[in-house]
């Protein structure tokens, strides 16, 4: 064989080898293309369940700005989180897909976690009529994407965020748990039934000796405010009970109480009410048996129980000695 002839096949091997490459590249380029999924009607609504028990789907509902939740298995309708019902419905506005993983196959929906039993149906809606449905797979071995089909695709695709995650949520979780929120220096009126023990303070207001100068150089009176213990010869601490009022001003749960599950035995800890702007405010709480890091709560605002923990329970039942001169603010 002559030395031309060798070239020609070293040459004719190379181009083969360039050509596989190229072939290569562009198979795996096309796999890998992202885009997005995107619906241009308005989500009003979602529902989503696991598996084939529709029992207890979820539905979150958009009016405005405000969300509400409810259970299949369930009458109530329940103030939703905004931040939680949000992201839910901004994830199924917008899907971005990093590219296919598979044809849609009775054996790849096992191995994608979309078999009927494992899988998670969202369906998206704009007013009554269904826009999209998703089935979710399970996530990707690295947690931070996930597999899907949408619609009557038979292709499962790779969504960039781990969606089974996302939408493997509680109707607890997705509550909102703000039990009541006002302005700290509404409050008029705190007391306090604890140990049987009990007191109130009362915020009196007089006006200043002296005026102040606005920026406008024009005089003002500044009001001054001092907390008052009723039918007591102690003088509270104003800077404590200050803070106390700041912090008493807002309320969150933990999480609600389950009546259909909740059989512990409770004992009264005690109570705080107190007065803004003309009405009052009165939570009661009860330790639980076996349980020393939560107490149960209810709350004149709210027909539904919930928890708080041992520490917020605390910070609410103050006693006398902990806002008089003297006392420690815990």
């Amino acid at each position: 064989m002559n030395k031309n002839a060798v070239q020609k096949i070293v040459l004719l091997s190379l181009a083969a080898v360039l050509l596989f490459v190229y072939i290569l590249q562009v198979s795996l380029g096309n796999k890998s293309k992202t885009y997005t999924i995107s619906t241009k009607d308005e989500i009003t609504s979602i529902v989503f369940y696991t598996g084939t028990n529709q029992s207890n789907a979820i539905t979150l509902n958009k009016n405005g700005d405000d969300y509400t939740v409810s259970s299949a298995g369930s009458s109530e309708t329940y103030s939703a989180s905004s931040s939680s019902a949000s992201s839910l419905f901004d994830n199924m506005k917008d899907i971005h897909i990093l590219g296919n993983a598979a044809k849609l196959s009775s054996s790849n929906e096992e191995r994608f976690g979309l078999d009927s039993n494992s899988r998670i149906t969202v369906a998206v809606k704009s007013g009554d009529k269904t826009i999209r449905t998703v089935y979710i797979g399970k996530n990707s071995s690295t947690g931070t994407q996930s597999y899907l089909t949408v619609d009557d695709s038979n292709q499962i695709l790779i969504c960039s965020k781990s969606m089974h995650t996302i939408y493997a949520t509680t109707l607890d979780n997705l509550r909102s748990k703000d039990v009541y929120g006002v302005a700290d220096d509404s409050i008029t009126q705190i007391t306090v039934n604890k140990d049987g023990e009990s007191f109130t303070l009362t915020k009196t207001t007089k006006a200043p000796d002296t005026q102040v100068n606005d920026e406008n150089s024009e005089g003002i009176s500044i009001p001054e405010s001092t907390w008052v213990i009723s039918n007591s010869q102690e003088s509270a601490q104003q800077e404590a009970v200050s803070e106390w009022a700041t912090y008493i001003s807002t309320l969150n749960a933990i999480s609600w109480v389950d009546e259909k599950t909740f059989n512990q035995p409770v004992t009264q800890a005690g109570s705080l009410s107190f007065i803004s702007n003309g009405i009052t405010y009165s939570v009661q709480f009860f330790e639980i048996e076996d349980n020393e890091d939560q107490f149960l709560c209810s709350a004149n605002v709210t027909p539904y129980r919930f928890y708080v923990s041992k520490y917020v329970a605390q910070k609410f039942l103050k006693s006398i000695s902990d806002i008089t001169t003297g006392g420690e603010d815990d």
